[in-house]
């Protein structure tokens, strides 16, 4: 059915891969890769029918919620928008009852354990936290904390073993819901997990909210909030110092914003032995110390109009991505590419990324890089830079793509005489053949064995006509693009100035219809097969695609909007490169390429080109394989493995996932292409080298620099994108101070509903640009806002 396996793949990239989907508009629920067997997180809602193709999908254990549609909300009409909205509307009416359900049988299930768990007199866990039980019970040889409602009634549990791991009863409420320590005073500690409770506790005598993960910290204030008007909360938060973006500390201070509270995070004098929480610094420093910090606390009551905190940190720059300047590759891959950026004033992003395109188009279908017992890659590449027109461009790209022309135009002169004498044959025995079969239609019956062993004589002798080698094109159909990889060794480039192929891709030529696939798989050296009546059947073993691109940045931004260019993984394979242009900035006076260099360059790339790939038993064409040395893989190890922790929630490339986690692939394929063209006659005889290895993971480190631009350009994170506006709006009104219902009455043109700028202010506060907080009236709460010093400051 239409649009289910672009679902899927949509699916996939958000890391909810399922198969199966059903079109029934119902919600279905399926396990997530990684979560624990027999649980189902995961659920979907896909609506199959009147032909516009729609759904929703998430996770229940992480909250995250997206939405699907087959087209492009710009391209909808205003029906289908309507019906959209509807779809949408009703997947999320049908996920909550679908989830209140869930839970209903949850707490059901929770109240029974609890009932039947028997009171705890010691554990591990306790014995190792230094703290007391304070009303728990034993489930097995697991505690159990029931985590209930403001009305006291169990919503669900939390379990922890005797190595401290721990879990939630599944599919059990957990937003806004609490463990409660009773104490004395009109003083209430919100904190996260139950040791730091009870250190708390026992420090202070005060009553304890256990909010159980720092996602619940402002759902719980909030619902504590509500039902205690005038009691004084402090949220006790977590100091996550070693993990990105500290959750612990962040959603802490949300939380406390939210409520108008205190905020105490715990301050260690022996910063060598330092832990996260209240817990640790009971046992570290003692009880005294928690309890001196908690009372410190309560002075800094959140006022009227003050953030919470005095002490600012340095904003976040919002604009500014940190784009590190990509230095001339060491040999005279860096010298060819520096002398084209310095003849013609364009910046060597442009110059020598499309020369790694042009080294990928050399070193394609011959080499490939064995990186482990059953993992190689390939070292074709896409690269993508965006630059505006009026750079020079397509200067750029005919010096860089010289040798390449200079080698087919060799080719065909070398081959001219051998072509003509082949097609003067052929076409000798096609006339030869024309005239058997002639013969054979006018012959006796007796005559007509003859003459058919003559025809198939003749075809067994027919000459094949030698086509002189193709290794680079600029527009090209993609039907066209198969039948040239298919008649030149599987293996063939797109080098443009430009970014037409993103729109042949699109559907220009086919009424609308993406059209894809062999990129992908020449991407990735899968297998073609192609069968069509009309034309020609193609056939490749081992397709290789590089391509070189210089599009506009508005290419990319439409690229991202078009159905399918990221969902299918087509977007994630290119590395970027967004340069600042150098228009407005340029002498226009310049001297050409030197020879030398131009020539030296020539015959690195035409010795490449040269080589012919080996040869298997079977007389097959194979790739020579080039390995690693011992340090250049535990180089690119590391290297993945740093990746890796960066691709998790709230990591650098939460936001690019699909992109960053072919960045380690994307590194070992150039490694691959600076070590043919450190040695270009045979590079297959030596391992890829440590310095080798390090030149493409800086590299790598770059283009993922640039990615991440790029993304944002695309509108992968439009709250970020939101967020640049509303700072805009506070320069130009030089506020130290603002309301929520201001900013949005002032910018209700690009965010029309309140809701909508919501995010955008987060994105705000977490960048350390504003700090908010709820001025009480005895009404509803006014949200105020309250502008960085270190940013007014520049203003005066």
């Amino acid at each position: 059915m239409a649009g289910i396996s672009e679902f899927i793949e949509s699916m996939s990239a958000h890391s909810l891969p399922c198969l199966g989907i059903l079109p029934d508009g119902k919600i279905h629920r399926f396990q997530v890769d990684g979560d624990k067997s027999g649980s189902k997180n995961g659920w979907y809602v896909f609506y199959g029918d009147n032909g516009l193709p729609a759904g929703a999908y998430g996770s229940w254990k992480t909250g995250k919620t997206f939405t699907w549609c087959g087209k492009s909300e710009k391209s909808l009409s205003d029906a289908e928008r309507a019906e959209w909205r509807k779809r949408i509307a009703e997947a999320k009416t049908a996920r909550n009852e679908e989830q209140k359900r869930l839970q209903s049988k949850a707490r059901e299930k929770a109240t029974k354990i609890w009932e039947n768990s028997k009171p705890i007199k010691g554990h591990p866990y306790l014995t190792a936290k230094s703290v007391k039980s304070y009303g728990l019970r034993q489930h097995k040889e697991s505690l159990v904390i029931p985590l209930r409602d403001t009305d006291d009634n169990v919503r669900s549990l939390q379990f922890i073993d005797g190595k401290g791991d721990k879990r939630f009863l599944s599919d059990g409420a957990i937003g806004g819901h609490f463990y409660t320590i009773h104490g004395e005073g009109d003083t209430l500690l919100v904190c996260e997990g139950y040791a730091t409770g009870a250190s708390l506790h026992e420090a202070t005598g005060y009553p304890i909210a256990c909010a159980l993960n720092c996602r619940n910290l402002k759902p719980v204030c909030e619902a504590l909030r509500k039902r205690l008007s005038n009691v004084k909360l402090v949220v006790c938060g977590d100091d996550d110092f070693k993990t990105d973006n500290n959750p612990g500390l962040t959603a802490a201070r949300k939380a406390a914003q939210a409520v108008g509270g205190s905020l105490a995070v715990p301050k260690f004098n022996d910063q060598s032995n330092r832990g996260t929480d209240f817990n640790d610094l009971h046992q570290i420093e003692g009880l005294e110390v928690v309890q001196k910090q908690i009372q410190e606390a309560l002075k800094t009551q959140a006022g009227q109009s003050e953030p919470i905190s005095a002490d600012w940190e340095d904003p976040v720059l919002l604009e500014a991505f940190s784009l590190p300047e990509m230095k001339p590759i060491p040999g005279i891959i860096g010298k060819i590419s520096q002398a084209i950026s310095t003849a013609t004033e364009t910046p060597i992003e442009l110059s020598q990324g499309l020369i790694l395109a042009t080294a990928a188009t050399a070193c394609q279908g011959r080499f490939i890089v064995q990186v482990k017992s059953g993992y190689s890659e390939p070292v074709n590449v896409w690269v993508v830079i965006a630059l505006d027109s009026g750079n020079r461009k397509s200067s750029v790209l005919i010096e860089v793509t010289r040798p390449l022309m200079a080698w087919e135009s060799r080719k065909r002169f070398e081959m001219e005489e051998e072509i003509k004498k082949a097609t003067s044959r052929r076409a000798n025995q096609e006339i030869r053949l024309k005239s058997l079969r002639a013969k054979y239609g006018k012959a006796k019956m007796s005559d007509l064995e003859k003459i058919e062993k003559e025809i198939q004589d003749l075809e067994k002798e027919f000459v094949e006509v030698p086509i002189s080698p193709r290794v680079w094109c600029d527009d090209v159909t993609t039907e066209h693009l198969g039948t040239l990889m298919s008649a030149h060794k599987e293996r063939m480039s797109i080098l443009s100035a430009e970014g037409g192929i993103i729109d042949t891709i699109s559907g220009r030529y086919s009424n609308g219809i993406l059209n894809m696939d062999l990129y992908l798989k020449g991407h990735s050296g899968d297998p073609v097969r192609v069968d069509r009546g009309s034309r020609e059947p193609i056939y490749m073993r081992y397709p290789s695609l590089t391509m070189g691109l210089s599009p506009q940045p508005d290419v990319l931004k439409n690229m991202a909007n078009i159905p399918g260019f990221r969902g299918r993984g087509f977007i994630a394979r290119a590395g970027y490169l967004l340069p600042q242009s150098r228009l407005g900035y340029r002498s226009l006076e310049t001297m050409p390429v030197s020879e030398k260099i131009r020539n030296e360059y020539e015959r690195v790339i035409h010795s490449l080109l040269d080589i012919e790939p080996g040869k298997n038993d079977h007389g097959e064409s194979v790739p020579y394989i080039l390995d690693l040395s011992k340090g250049a893989y535990q180089e690119w190890m590391d290297f993945s493995k740093v990746v890796e922790v960066k691709l998790r929630e709230g990591g650098k490339f939460e936001h690019i996932t699909d992109w960053a986690g072919k960045l380690p692939g994307f590194a070992i394929r150039l490694s691959g292409l600076l070590h043919c063209l450190e040695d270009p006659h045979q590079p297959w005889t030596r391992k890829i080298g440590l310095e080798t290895m390090s030149q493409a993971l800086e590299l790598a480190s770059i283009f993922s620099h640039h990615a991440l631009a790029v993304f944002d350009l695309m509108g992968a994170d439009k709250a970020l994108q939101g967020s640049r506006k509303i700072w805009r709006w506070v320069e130009r009104g030089r506020f130290a101070e603002f309301s929520k219902r201001d900013c949005y009455n002032s910018l209700k043109g690009s965010f029309p509903r309140v809701q909508d700028i919501e995010p955008c202010l987060d994105v705000l506060e977490e960048r350390g640009y504003i700090a908010a907080v709820k001025q009480h009236t005895g009404g509803r709460p006014t949200v105020l806002y309250t502008v960085n010093p270190k940013l007014t400051g520049a203003w005066s």
